[in-house]
């Protein structure tokens, strides 16, 4: 071993596992941010992101033979605004330890901050889901499979605006017993391609029901009295605003003969319209049988 002072250099093989550790665990995990629509603020364009909508207009009207049309209608516009936050994870690695650790085990300490990076983010849009003013179920509710395509139809079929296509519904694992006891028993519930089967193969673990992709993700967990806010939403209804990727630095701490390794992210997740989502409060008991 050689003698001297450990610097920052001296990790110089040993930072590399934890940055590629990170970035793989980060991909992996992320749900809602693949589930919304991702746009980047581009450098050199301020803090907070702009887009403009357009609200609809009325419906073309008849017009008689040879009479002058004048009837204009009015473009009314709508500003949205999101300005993403930072958020970051520190670890301290003392040189003792580090010289103690095999690099096996170091690796896991990238992929545990990685994870820390991708639950943060998959709680802030699952969070969100809140914000939305209509809401189905309830405190004690059992979930069911035709609260999703109540849902979906009820965006759908908004006479202000409506969402589109694709459609995806989030919800607690613990839920996922609800639509398997609601469902492997074929009765007089709609099955769409397949569903029954899908579930008895894959519990559940992706599918389409009532119209929408469904997603169980336990980042965030069951309230205190065992209930779990989820939803379904189109697309297009959320906007997750990125400002960089997942940024990596390095911070030697002579004093206390260890090194700091911080990783941050900039982000926010924004509603784009209100109609576009139904918030789904429901039961979330683990289950027993």
């Amino acid at each position: 071993m050689a003698a001297g002072v450990t610097t920052t250099s001296s990790l110089a093989d040993s930072l590399p596992v934890i940055k590629a550790a990170a970035r793989i665990v980060r991909e992996q995990e992320g749900r809602m941010p693949q589930l919304v629509d991702r746009q980047r603020l581009a450098e050199g364009t301020g803090l907070t992101w702009e887009e403009v909508a357009l609200s609809r207009l009325n419906d073309a009207q008849p017009i008689s033979e040879g009479e002058e049309f004048n009837a204009p209608q009015q473009l009314v516009d709508q500003l949205l605004q999101a300005t993403p936050q930072e958020v970051g994870f520190e670890i301290i690695m003392t040189d003792r330890v580090r010289r103690r650790i095999s690099p096996n085990v170091f690796a896991q300490t990238g992929s545990l901050a990685g994870s820390s990076m991708a639950r943060t983010k998959g709680k802030d849009g699952i969070t969100q889901l809140d914000q939305f003013s209509t809401s189905f179920g309830g405190a004690g509710t059992t979930f069911a499979e035709g609260y999703i395509e109540a849902a979906v139809v009820t965006i759908e079929g908004n006479a202000t605006e409506h969402g589109v296509a694709p459609f995806f519904s989030v919800h607690h694992p613990f839920q996922r017993r609800d639509l398997s006891a609601e469902l492997a028993p074929i009765g007089n519930i709609s099955i769409y391609g397949g569903l029954t089967e899908d579930l008895i193969k894959n519990g559940v673990v992706e599918m389409t029901m009532g119209g929408a992709g469904i997603v169980f993700d336990a980042v965030v967990g069951a309230d205190g009295s065992g209930d779990f806010k989820g939803g379904t939403f189109a697309k297009m209804a959320i906007v997750l605003v990125e400002g960089h990727d997942l940024e990596t630095e390095t911070e030697r701490l002579v004093g206390r003969r260890a090194d700091a390794i911080f990783m941050f992210d900039e982000y926010i997740y924004a509603e784009r319209f209100d109609s576009g989502g139904v918030e789904q409060y429901f039961d979330a008991t683990a289950p027993t049988s």
